[in-house]
């Protein structure tokens, strides 16, 4: 499965096959704390659908016959793992898990809470080294894909209302996750400091609502 997935991307500056692994190791830890509490999740599901759940990520969604990225990706997981021996109810697992990291979706399993909190890790990181070293990369990765210039003020706007959407869903592992109102605080705190940045401020409406107006400091003006 390591070798077929990394077939399947190429040398972006952020959805590459490096950034699958990241997500595969912050994956691994949360199962390990799930496990270690007495709650099974399907590791192999796990590892399948976080090598793959970005395949493809660079190819155009035009005449693909699929409406997201994230439906294309999950495709592409069903195909190896039927070779792979998964069973069906694996394959649907890991199938919806990745479908799950769509934007503005509410996942419902273990497995798909982990990978989207796993694709998300970084977000609560380093400030500098994470959420704006990875937005820039981001911003570079849309100038090649599209062939047009990107602000990175105008990016960081998009990225900070597609983060506080993922955010503003239900993420937690359930009273086993101890370290999860620590990692959405980092994670919004993040955020909050990125739209401060910001120089026209109200363009982040969509960002404050999500998150509340708090989000953008006492003077949301």
């Amino acid at each position: 499965m390591w070798f077929a997935a990394k077939s399947r991307y190429i040398d972006l500056p952020y959805h590459n096959f490096d950034h699958s692994l990241d997500t595969l190791w912050a994956v691994m830890k949360l199962a390990d704390k799930l496990e270690a509490n007495g709650i099974a999740v399907n590791r192999k599901v796990l590892v399948g659908a976080a090598l793959l759940h970005d395949a493809d990520f660079h190819k155009p969604l035009d005449g693909s016959g699929f409406e997201t990225k994230e439906a294309r990706s999950a495709a592409i997981f069903a195909d190896y793992a039927e070779g792979f021996g998964y069973t069906d109810d694996e394959i649907e697992l890991g199938r919806q898990a990745i479908l799950d990291t769509t934007l503005n979706r509410q996942p419902e399993t273990p497995e798909g809470k982990i990978l989207v909190r796993g694709d998300l890790d970084n977000i609560a990181g380093d400030y500098q080294t994470g959420l704006v070293q990875n937005t820039e990369l981001l911003r570079q990765e849309l100038e090649i894909l599209s062939g047009e210039a990107v602000n990175f003020d105008d990016y960081a706007i998009v990225s900070l209302h597609v983060l506080a959407a993922y955010l503003s869903c239900d993420l937690s592992l359930g009273p086993v996750d101890d370290t999860y109102a620590e990692w959405e605080a980092r994670a919004i705190d993040n955020l909050r400091t990125l739209a401060s940045s910001v120089k026209d401020r109200s363009r982040l409406a969509e960002f404050a609502a999500l998150l509340g107006d708090s989000a953008l400091g006492d003077n949301p003006d």
